[in-house]
């Protein structure tokens, strides 16, 4: 929609074993939950190569791929599933590029 860019771009990022709650509160947030028309456009990005799914077992689908952070004016990551398990390389390289110009 070419109104949306007008809209604050906020990327969620999803991954394996991400605990639905914190996946789910960007949204709430942010979204139009909340808002007659949010001032937010809310994406949920893949982080990683599916099949993703939750802690709680069901999967994630449709989900946009990681290359929205290239135009997001913010990023969600939510709290990775384990300090032992290092993040991929391609997401690690894409939130640095984000931060570099400013989300």
């Amino acid at each position: 929609m070419a109104g949306d860019r007008q809209r604050t771009r906020i990327a969620v990022i999803a991954f394996d074993r991400v605990i639905a709650f914190h996946l789910s509160v960007p949204s709430l947030v942010f979204g139009d939950a909340l808002y007659e028309q949010s001032p937010f456009e809310v994406i949920v990005c893949a982080g990683e190569p599916a099949p993703l799914t939750t802690t709680a077992g069901f999967g994630l689908t449709d989900l946009a791929p990681l290359g929205v952070l290239a135009t997001a004016d913010a990023v969600v990551v939510p709290g990775w599933r384990h300090a032992l398990d290092p993040p991929p390389a391609r997401l690690l390289a894409a939130l640095r590029d984000a931060h570099a110009r400013g989300a």
